[in-house]
């Protein structure tokens, strides 16, 4: 059944209320993870890094926003938020036919380059907060996640402008990707690193680099062998449920929704652009997962099996990754919608997202790279296909 046009105007008009809140903000908020941010938490990680991470979670989780009470500074034009709202402007100025919107993505286009990370030889993008957990401890460094993330929107801006200075950028992003994060062989699969000599692999990142690498043959077929070889990788290291750990090590050895959809994406852009199609088939093992252990009566588990917390990164890539779904058939439009309106009855507030719901409180957070962009991005993927 084809969804009906009260759903798009419902979607045009969310998105609208969404983008003007996110201008708004003058791309200026806190985020969940920036606690290192505020100078007595900082103090305390340098005496004690166990007591920094607890800190660093009691600014992340408390209720009520004590960020301003410690003089913590917003963070303003953050890569990953650049990167979704170039994207975002670039398929809204395609559906409603409106230039001003490609100005606009241009105009980011130009801020997200001068945010670069001025300590690397090649184009990258980090974090703009100090973070550690018990898997990184980087601060100001650049990081495959942001990076691609933020190459995705140069292809775009490619895709839409033929502009051959985007053609560059990329290419220094590439060079990044191979020289200083540096790519690892094993046999016909490889990844690569997520930050300079962390050595396990991430699996849901190398996915990521394989829908940049997806995507660039529609334009370019120089890297095929790039994206086979993370292809394969991925393929080799799934569970026998279909499922993938975070990371190749034993820290890493855990599953949870947003994750997986990182995952799914990066395969489907892959096959979906006509490589190995033959896989189509076992990807249904793959989706099945998703579907029966990460989603529980349509709606997005942070966790299997946990429906605490309820989570706005985790609720928004649910929206992005089942509409990939359908590019392939395995998933409905209209079970997507029907999951956006419960979603919708939790996390919405007249004209953004709250950061979290959990089993006793909530946590009404206004995060811009955690939430709205994140929403916003995933919205505009399901309007263009309704």
């Amino acid at each position: 059944m084809k969804p009906s046009l009260k759903n798009k105007l419902e979607i045009e008009d969310i998105i609208k209320r969404l983008l003007k809140r996110i201008e708004d903000s003058d791309l200026e908020s806190y985020d969940p993870f920036d606690g290192l941010n505020s100078a007595p938490v900082r103090i305390i990680s340098k005496i004690n890094p166990l007591l920094g991470r607890i800190g660093l979670q009691i600014v992340k989780q408390n209720p009520v926003n004590i960020r301003p009470f410690l003089f913590q500074p917003k963070i303003k034009n953050d890569p990953k938020v650049l990167a979704d709202l170039i994207q975002s402007y670039i398929l809204l100025a395609e559906h409603f036919d409106d230039n001003s919107l490609l100005e606009k993505a241009k105009s980011l286009g130009e801020l997200l380059y001068n945010e670069k990370n001025d300590n690397t030889k090649n184009i990258s993008w980090g974090l703009k907060f100090p973070y550690y957990s018990r898997y990184v401890n980087f601060s100001g460094v650049s990081n495959l996640f942001t990076t691609i993330n933020s190459a995705f929107a140069l292809q775009e801006l490619y895709r839409i402008t033929n502009d051959k200075k985007y053609l560059d950028w990329l290419s220094s992003v590439e060079r990044f990707m191979f020289e200083e994060l540096g790519s690892i062989e094993e046999g016909e699969a490889a990844y690569f690193r997520y930050y300079p000599n962390l050595e396990s692999p991430v699996y849901n990142v190398n996915s990521l680099a394989l829908k940049y690498f997806a995507r660039k043959l529609n334009y370019n077929t120089s890297n095929l062998n790039t994206a086979n070889s993370l292809f394969n990788f991925l393929i080799k290291n799934q569970n026998n449920d279909g499922s993938w750990y975070y990371s190749k090590d034993s820290i890493g050895k855990w599953i949870d929704g947003f994750h997986t959809g990182y995952t799914l994406e990066g395969i489907i852009e892959y096959i979906k652009n006509g490589h190995n199609t033959n896989y189509n088939k076992t990807l249904e093992k793959n989706v099945n997962f998703y579907l029966k252990n990460l989603i529980s009566d349509n709606f997005p588990l942070y966790k299997e099996g946990t429906k605490f917390p309820i989570d706005s990164q985790n609720c928004s890539q649910a929206i992005q990754t089942r509409v990939y779904f359908t590019y392939l058939e395995m998933d409905s439009l209209d079970e997507v919608l029907k999951m956006l309106k419960l979603i919708n009855n939790q996390l919405y507030n007249t004209d953004s997202y709250i950061f979290q719901k959990n089993k006793y409180y909530k946590n009404e957070l206004f995060t811009l790279r955690w939430s709205q962009t994140p929403f916003l991005l995933a919205l505009v993927l399901l309007l263009r296909e309704l």
